[in-house]
C-alpha cells in the first residue's frame, strides 16, 4: 500500500471524497497513512444539517491548518436530523454550570417535542432560568447565523459548489463573506427578501465566477444578486408564482427575449415604469445562455396560474434559452424539499446534470431520503 506515491493514492482520494463526507471521515479512521495521506481530500465535499452539527464542524475547523480546510463542495442545511437519543443523559447535565447548559441545549439538544424535557433538566439541575419554545427556536436561529458565517468565512476562498437549504426564518450572511473561487451556488428559502436578507437594498458581494445560480422558494431572494454576477451562464427560478418587474426585465435583457406581457400581476399605471426599468436593467445581467423556470404548483388562484404559464410558454416560443419545466403535469409536486437538493448537490460534485436537467425528478431512483454523513471528525 505504502509503495503507490502519495500524489496517486490523493488523487484516489478526492474521486472519492464525494460523497458529502462519508468517505473523509472513514479514511481519517483507516490507518494512520490514510489519515496522513487523504488529509487534503477529507474535507473535499461536506453535508451538514442542523446548528448542533455545523457548530461541532465548524470547531474542529477552527483546530485545523488552514490548508487542511479547503472544502471545494458544501452543503447546509438549517433542519435538524432526528435522532432516538439525547446527545447527554441528565445527570450529565445536572453537573453543567449555566452558561454550558445553555450551550449544550442550544446546539444540542433542543427539537420541538424536548421542552418538557429540557423544563425537568433545568429543574433538575437546580437552573432558575425559564425557557420555552419561542425563545429556544431564537437563541438557535440566532446561534445558526454566527456559526453559519464563521464557517463561510473559514472555506470562502477555496469553496466551489454552495447550497443553503433554509426552512426557516434564517437571517441569510452571504452579504457578509467573499466568494472569489465559488462557481456554483444554490439558495433555498421559504420567506420573502425582507425576511431573509433584512431588505431589498443590500445585494450580495460581487461573485466572479459565479456561472451558475439556482433560487428556490422565493424569487425575490434573485434580486440582491443583480449586479454580482458577472459571469453567470445559466440561471434556474424554482417555485416561481410571480417575477418582480425588475428581476423579469433582468433576465428578459440578458436573453434578449423583451416581452410586453407581464409575469407579475400589474397595475394599469405600472406599464411605463416597467418599461424604464427594462431599458436600464441590460447591465444587471450578463448574457445567459440558459435560463430555466419551474413554476409552482400553487400558484395565486387559478387565472394567476393560467397567465402566469401561458406568458412564459409565450416567452420559450420566441426565445430557445429559457426553458419551462413542470408545464404538462400540474399535480406534479413541485416543492424542492430537501431530498431533492441533497441529490442535486451530489450529482453536481461528480459533474452530473442535477438541477439542470429538463427531467423533474422529486425523489432519488430507490424513493429515499439522503442522510446526511457527517458525525464526528478526527481533528
Amino acid at each position: 500500500m505504502e509503495n503507490c506515491p502519495a500524489e496517486i493514492w490523493s488523487r484516489i482520494f478526492f474521486l472519492a471524497c464525494a460523497d458529502g463526507g462519508h468517505t473523509g471521515r472513514s479514511l481519517s479512521h483507516v490507518s494512520r497513512y490514510f489519515r496522513q495521506t487523504s488529509q487534503l481530500a477529507q474535507l473535499h465535499s461536506i453535508a451538514i444539517s442542523g446548528v448542533g452539527q455545523l457548530y461541532e464542524f465548524t470547531e474542529m475547523l477552527s483546530r485545523r491548518p488552514s490548508e487542511l480546510c479547503m472544502i471545494r463542495h458544501l452543503f447546509v442545511s438549517s433542519q435538524d436530523i432526528p435522532r432516538k437519543r439525547p446527545y447527554a443523559y441528565p445527570e450529565i447535565l445536572a453537573s453543567l454550570p449555566q452558561e454550558e447548559l445553555s450551550k449544550h441545549l442550544i446546539y444540542h439538544l433542543y427539537r420541538p417535542g424536548d421542552e418538557d424535557l429540557i423544563q425537568q433538566l433545568l429543574k433538575r439541575a437546580g437552573h432558575r432560568r425559564s425557557w420555552n419554545k419561542v425563545s429556544i427556536l431564537a437563541e438557535r436561529r440566532a446561534a445558526f447565523r454566527i456559526v453559519l458565517l464563521r464557517l463561510l468565512r473559514i472555506v470562502a476562498p477555496t469553496l466551489q459548489t454552495l447550497t443553503l437549504y433554509l426552512d426557516t426564518s434564517h437571517q441569510l450572511v452571504l452579504q457578509d463573506v467573499q466568494f472569489p473561487s465559488l462557481v456554483e451556488l444554490t439558495l433555498h428559502s421559504k420567506f420573502p427578501i425582507a425576511t431573509v436578507f433584512g431588505g431589498p437594498s443590500r445585494s450580495v458581494q460581487p461573485m466572479p465566477k459565479l456561472t451558475r445560480l439556482h433560487v428556490a422558494g422565493d424569487p425575490d431572494c434573485f434580486e440582491v444578486f443583480l449586479g454580482s454576477v458577472p459571469a453567470l451562464t445559466h440561471l434556474r427560478l424554482t417555485g416561481v408564482s410571480y417575477l418582480a418587474s425588475r428581476i423579469q426585465s433582468a433576465v428578459c435583457a440578458a436573453i434578449n427575449a423583451f416581452s410586453a406581457d407581464s409575469i407579475h400581476e400589474q397595475s394599469p399605471g405600472q406599464a411605463s415604469s416597467d418599461s424604464a426599468i427594462q431599458r436600464q436593467s441590460g447591465s444587471e445581467l450578463p448574457p445567459l445562455s440558459c435560463v430555466m423556470i419551474h413554476p409552482c404548483s400553487a400558484l395565486r388562484g387559478w387565472q394567476v396560474q393560467n397567465n402566469v404559464v401561458c406568458t412564459l410558454q409565450s416567452m420559450t416560443k420566441r426565445n430557445d434559452k429559457l426553458v419551462l419545466l413542470g408545464i404538462a403535469e400540474f399535480d406534479a409536486p413541485s416543492h424542492y424539499d430537501i431530498a431533492q437538493a441533497k441529490q442535486h448537490w451530489l450529482e453536481r460534485v461528480v459533474g452530473d446534470e442535477g438541477c439542470w436537467s429538463t427531467t423533474i425528478t422529486p425523489k432519488n431512483a430507490s424513493g429515499e431520503r439522503w442522510k446526511f454523513e457527517y458525525r464526528h471528525w478526527v481533528a
